[in-house]
């Protein structure tokens, strides 16, 4: 069994249906927008493609329908669309969070309400006291779901999109103001603002915002370090992300930057991590080089394993255990596998060494050093002890 060969028929291909949405589904979908009064659309999941998110899109913005998108899934929609108003999980804005607290109406396309986008699910009411909710999902839910739902469409993203692309109101729709109103508070939330650090990340990801092409693949691990990415960056068309939803913690070098960089030699990969979550697997920088790859990673370094000492504060202020990390010179490390390394202590350096990186023609890596105990635009250990130890 270990050493003959032999020889095998191919397994077939398993079906994967598609789904479908019918006239009656269509038509029940206009009625509930046509009560609604706050409706809020939320993308998510899997199974997308280029005609399902410009379809999605096309018909969200006839309906001025505000658009929010699942954890880590920022590149469902174009973030320049007027509809699009931020994304919940993880770093999410609270006008946001707010949006779904007072929706009448929630259309959830690939996803279904879990427990990152509903912080842990508390901004929707499990009583049936909630809003109307449609689910346009690939496959059936399993029997009684935390939030069931009024209309159930058992439909892939992009048979969705074919279905609802010429769904357009009679008249202008109630909420049209509202939506201006969400996506004026996004484009605030995005925008950096004024640090005292002398490495201003928010800064950081607005300049690489306006440098990166368009076809740009960002990717990051499990951590902290991914606010900065999933809020400064607009996820434009073409752009792609590539990141874990389960806490996978050293994922985004091998697993995503790594492997788009060798399976898209033509496309920039940028790769954000956290000091702790390149040292789970950075030494794959050695498979990059070998395979003549070049992704720009970014080490966002502040000598902590930030989200479990961000939960340290927030429940024990002060009894700290096992999150302080004693780095190497990452810039160096990565000279060392043959990439291209840089060190970057503030930000009127930045601009220099980011082009340095990406004419290299190899691997790349950029330490940012910040200071130690930066946990999130913001929030730093010292403001969530002081807000936490007499609670």
């Amino acid at each position: 069994m270990l050493t003959d060969t032999v020889q095998v028929p191919d397994a077939t291909p398993l079906p994967v249906p598609a789904g479908a949405v019918s006239a009656a589904e269509r038509d029940r979908l206009a009625a509930l927008l046509g009560a609604a009064e706050r409706p809020l659309l939320l993308l998510g999941g899997s199974r997308w493609t280029g005609r399902a998110r410009a379809d999605v899109r096309e018909w969200a913005e006839a309906w001025s329908l505000p658009v929010t998108v699942d954890f880590r899934c920022q590149d469902l929609v174009v973030n320049d669309s007027e509809s699009y108003i931020g994304a919940l999980g993880y770093g999410r804005a609270d006008a946001v969070a707010e949006r779904v607290r007072v929706a009448d109406l929630l259309i959830c396309v690939g996803t279904a309400p879990g427990d990152v986008c509903t912080d842990g699910f508390t901004l929707l009411p499990t009583d049936g006291t909630g809003p109307r909710l449609v689910q346009a999902l690939p496959a059936p839910q399993p029997p009684a779901p935390l939030y069931p739902a009024d209309l159930a469409l058992l439909a892939v993203p992009e048979a969705f999109g074919v279905a609802v692309r010429g769904l357009h109101p009679d008249a202008a729709v109630p909420w049209g103001p509202r939506t201006e109103q969400d996506r004026a508070a996004h484009l605030e939330f995005r925008t950096p603002v004024p640090d005292d650090d002398p490495l201003n990340l928010g800064a950081v990801f607005a300049h690489l915002d306006a440098r990166l092409p368009h076809d740009t693949v960002v990717t990051f691990g499990a951590g902290n370090h991914a606010v900065w990415a999933q809020r400064f960056l607009t996820y434009r068309d073409g752009w792609r992300q590539l990141a874990p939803r389960n806490g996978s913690m050293g994922y985004g070098i091998p697993a995503a930057a790594v492997a788009a960089a060798i399976a898209e030699p033509g496309r920039q990969v940028v790769s954000v991590a956290g000091d702790g979550c390149f040292l789970m697997n950075g030494q794959e920088l050695a498979t990059a080089v070998a395979e003549g790859a070049a992704p720009l990673v970014l080490v966002l370094n502040n000598s902590t394993y930030g989200t479990i000492r961000q939960h340290q504060e927030q429940s024990y202020p002060g009894r700290v255990s096992g999150t302080g990390l004693v780095n190497p010179d990452f810039a160096a490390l990565a000279r060392a596998f043959g990439a291209h390394g840089e060190t970057v202590t503030t930000f009127d350096a930045f601009p220099a060494a980011l082009e340095r990186s990406l004419a290299s023609g190899t691997a790349a890596l950029i330490e940012l050093k910040v200071t130690d105990g930066l946990l999130a635009p913001g929030v730093t250990v010292d403001s969530l002890r002081e807000e936490h130890q007499h609670v």
